[in-house]
C-alpha cells in the first residue's frame, strides 16, 4: 500500500522518529525485585515516569535465563485487563508480559508512540529478555500499534486481534510470524482476513483464527493457541531448542480440530486449518497425511463453492459499508428527515432478513449492522457532539437504539442529547427506559450539566427518587 494522505505520511515520519529514539537508549537499568507468577500493576517505567505497565513475570523467571516478552497494547488503556488474557500462556511457555496502561484507540498516534518509546529499553534494559524473542499483541487500535511496530522495530512476531491495516503504511515481505483473529461479527473482520492473505502472498508465516462474537479481544483460549504457534515459529527458526512434546501435541489438537470442521461441513475452513499445521509444522513432524488432506479438500467442488460464497459475501458487506457510511454522513439532525425513511435506506429489514438465514451471507450482515451500531453510538456521535450538533448526536444514537435495541448507555447518551437540543418531553420519556434498562447512577443525573434544561421537572425528580430508594 502507498501513502494516499498527509495524515499518513506524518504517521510513517512518527514512526520513522519512533525508531531512532528505540535504537538510542542504552541507559543502564534500576536492579529492582518484582513477582513472580503473579502481576504487578502501574509499574512506572525508567524512560518516562507518566507511562506506566502492568507486569507478569513466570514463576521460573531468573535473570540467568533469556526470557521471550510479548507488549501488550490495548485500546482503552487497561493492561491488567489485557494481560490477562495471556497470562496462563505466558506461565506456560515462559513468557514475560508487559502490557500498557497508555495505548488507546480513537485518537492521535502521539500517546501510543510515547507508550512503545518508553516501553522498548524497559524490556530490554530491565529484564533478561530474550533481543530476538520480542513480540507485540493488541486488539483494534492496539494490533494495528503492533503491526506499525512490526515494521519499524525487530519483532519476532505479532499477535492482532480485530485490527486493521493502517492507511499509508507499507507492508514489506516482514520478518516476523503473525497470528490474527477476528469475531465472526467483529467489523474489522474482513480486514483482518486482508492482512492474512497479503501476508500469505509474501511467502511470510502467518495463521488466521476466527471465534464467535464482536468486536472485542481474543478469548484466552484462543490467546494460548496463539503463544503457543510463535513457540512453534521459534523452533522453526532455531530461537529455541525443538520440543516433541510440544510438536506432538499440536499436531494432535490441530489434526482433531480439522476433523471436527469437516465434519460440520465447514469444508474450507478445514482446508485452512491444515494449511497453517502443514506451513507450521514442515520440518518439525511428518505432514504427510496432513498435506493429502488439504489436497483432498483444496480439489473438492463443496469446498470451492464455500470459498465462492464467502468472497461473495465479502463483497456484499463492502458495498453495504460504502452504502451505510455515505447514508450516515448525509444525515442531517434529529426530526429533520422521517426515521422510518433512514432507517429504509440503511437497509435493515434486508441486513436483518440475512442475518437470520445464516451462513457467510448472515455473518456479512451481522457485521453490517455492527458497522452502523458503532458509527452510530460511537464515531458519528461524538463528531456531533463535539461540533454541538445535538440533533445530529440524538439522531445518531436513535439509529443506535434502533439496531440494538436496550443499551442503558445509548438510551442515557440519547436523553443528554435531547436535552441539549430543547426536546425536554422525548428526552424524560428516554432517560426513564434509561433507567428500566439497568442505568443507575443518581449522581450523575444530579451532575451532569447536559441534563440542565429538566432537572427541575417533576418526572425528572421522581427518576432520582426512585433510583436512590
Amino acid at each position: 500500500m502507498r501513502t494516499k494522505s498527509r495524515a499518513a505520511g506524518r504517521l510513517i515520519e512518527s514512526f520513522i522518529l519512533l525508531i531512532l529514539a528505540l535504537s538510542s537508549w542504552h541507559a543502564r537499568a534500576e536492579s529492582l525485585t518484582f513477582a513472580r507468577g503473579a502481576f504487578t500493576e502501574n509499574v512506572v517505567t525508567l524512560k518516562n515516569a507518566a507511562q506506566t505497565y502492568t507486569l507478569y513475570l513466570p514463576s521460573r523467571y531468573t535473570s540467568e535465563h533469556r526470557w521471550p516478552v510479548l507488549l501488550v497494547f490495548d485500546p482503552r488503556q487497561r493492561g491488567t485487563l489485557a494481560a490477562e488474557i495471556f497470562r496462563e500462556a505466558a506461565e506456560r511457555h515462559g513468557w514475560i508480559l508487559v502490557s500498557s496502561n497508555q495505548t488507546r484507540s480513537d485518537g492521535a498516534m502521539q500517546p501510543n508512540i510515547d507508550a512503545v518509546n518508553a516501553l522498548w529499553p524497559e524490556v530490554h534494559q530491565r529484564f533478561s529478555s530474550d533481543p530476538r524473542r520480542i513480540y507485540a499483541g493488541g486488539f483494534s487500535g492496539g494490533g494495528i500499534l503492533s503491526l506499525l511496530l512490526a515494521t519499524t522495530a525487530p519483532l519476532a512476531g505479532v499477535i492482532e486481534s480485530g485490527g486493521r491495516l493502517a492507511q499509508g503504511i507499507e507492508i514489506r515481505p516482514p520478518g516476523f510470524a503473525h497470528f490474527g483473529s477476528a469475531g465472526s461479527a467483529d467489523f474489522n473482520y474482513v480486514e483482518m482476513r486482508k492482512i492474512d492473505d497479503l501476508l500469505a502472498s509474501m511467502g511470510a508465516p502467518h495463521r488466521f483464527e476466527q471465534f464467535e462474537g464482536p468486536h472485542r479481544w481474543m478469548p484466552k483460549t484462543l490467546a494460548a493457541d496463539a503463544i503457543e504457534w510463535m513457540e512453534l515459529q521459534a523452533m522453526k527458526s532455531n530461537l529455541r531448542p525443538s520440543d516433541p512434546s510440544m510438536i506432538r501435541e499440536a499436531l494432535a489438537k490441530g489434526t482433531a480440530r480439522g476433523e471436527e470442521l469437516e465434519h460440520q461441513g465447514k469444508l474450507d475452513e478445514a482446508a485452512r486449518q491444515y494449511r497453517w499445521m502443514v506451513e507450521t509444522l514442515e520440518g518439525l513432524a511428518d505432514v504427510a497425511s496432513l498435506r493429502e488432506a488439504l489436497k483432498r479438500l483444496d480439489s473438492d467442488p463443496r469446498t470451492k463453492r464455500l470459498r465462492a460464497d464467502e468472497r461473495r459475501s465479502f463483497r456484499y458487506e463492502d458495498d453495504m459499508n460504502r452504502l451505510v457510511d455515505g447514508v450516515l454522513r448525509a444525515a442531517p439532525g434529529e426530526g429533520t428527515v422521517p426515521l422510518a425513511s433512514l432507517l429504509s435506506d440503511l437497509r435493515l429489514d434486508e441486513l436483518r432478513s440475512r442475518v437470520r438465514k445464516g451462513s457467510y451471507e448472515g455473518e456479512a450482515a451481522q457485521r453490517v449492522l455492527e458497522t452502523i451500531y458503532v458509527q452510530s453510538s460511537f464515531y458519528l456521535y461524538q463528531q456531533a457532539i463535539e461540533a454541538k450538533d445535538y440533533r445530529r448526536a440524538a439522531l445518531m444514537l436513535t439509529i443506535a437504539e434502533e439496531v440494538r435495541p436496550g443499551s442503558s448507555t445509548v438510551l442515557y447518551n440519547l436523553a443528554c442529547a435531547l436535552a441539549r437540543s430543547g426536546d425536554t418531553k422525548r428526552s424524560l420519556a428516554v432517560l426513564s427506559q434509561a433507567v428500566q434498562a439497568g442505568f443507575h447512577d443518581a449522581h450523575l443525573l444530579l451532575t451532569d450539566a447536559d441534563l440542565a434544561p429538566i432537572r427541575a421537572r417533576p418526572e425528572f425528580k421522581a427518576l432520582v427518587a426512585k433510583l436512590e430508594e
